[in-house]
């Protein structure tokens, strides 16, 4: 299988994906995303490379400002799972000891079953303590982990009238937007927990991962931002923008938000 293709999902995997051992011992496989409108396509995407698994949308949970659509990919065939581990072992990087942990496991022919039901369920909450080999920071990597925890925007402010903006959010492991910084050789880490990308470095960010997107809702955007800053080249903030200008970006700001919503 291509290398590239395992490193992207690798990087959604590390974003949006599990691995879970239910209260009778049953190993699963999930990767979670949520949208208003259809099933994400990179859920779809996934579920094309590594046949079996069930795309479905639970029930849900009724909390206030939880209104989004909730999506799951699930594998819960033994073999369909510690296949899929065994290609994206190489490649993770957060989850990386949920899924040697679970690879151990059926290694022992499922006789541990207790000691990685604890270590799955600790290993999901500390994140600090993951080795962080820079080598697995492919340009496929980092594209799979912004589709899943990535956004773009044009933003307003007080010095720009639509500046470009990139990010990615990873509050519980900072140290690995940190080493994504070093990899690049820009980018600045926001005490919120996320890396973001201004102006020419969001461009040039966007135009690395663009071809390894798989995601027509992400690529939507991208293309969108492409098209709005070729015609319109940043400006110094004191240089006169013409109305047309303003009002298109306002247009494009809208469609962002738009299309970050579904």
């Amino acid at each position: 299988m291509d290398p590239s293709v395992l490193q992207f999902i690798a990087g959604f995997f590390d974003g949006d994906g599990y691995v879970f051992m239910t209260k009778k011992y049953e190993l699963l496989l999930g990767i979670r995303q949520s949208l208003d409108k259809g099933c994400p396509s990179e859920l779809t995407h996934i579920q094309a490379i590594f046949e079996g698994g069930r795309i479905y949308s639970p029930p849900s949970d009724g909390k206030k400002g939880n209104q989004r659509k909730s999506w799951k990919l699930l594998y819960a065939k033994l073999q369909a799972v510690e296949n899929i581990l065994t290609y994206l072992e190489p490649h993770c990087i957060l989850k990386h000891p949920q899924v040697s942990c679970a690879l151990q496991y059926f290694r022992n022919n499922r006789q541990n079953r207790v000691e990685t039901f604890k270590i799955l369920r600790e290993s999901k909450l500390d994140y600090q303590g993951v080795p962080i080999p820079t080598s697995k920071l492919t340009t496929p990597y980092l594209a799979g982990l912004f589709a899943a925890d990535g956004c773009v925007g044009i933003y307003k402010s007080s010095t720009h009238n639509g500046e470009l903006k990139a990010s990615i959010a990873k509050k519980n492991c900072v140290r690995l937007l940190a080493e994504i910084k070093s990899k690049l050789g820009y980018g600045n880490i926001c005490a919120a927990g996320y890396i973001s990308f201004s102006s020419s470095y969001a461009m040039t960010f966007l135009h690395t991962i663009k071809p390894f997107l798989t995601s027509s809702k992400k690529l939507a955007q991208v293309e969108l931002v492409e098209k709005t800053i070729a015609k319109y080249p940043a400006k110094k903030p004191y240089q006169k923008r013409s109305s047309e200008e303003i009002a298109e970006k306002d247009e494009v700001i809208a469609e962002l938000k738009r299309l970050k919503r579904e």
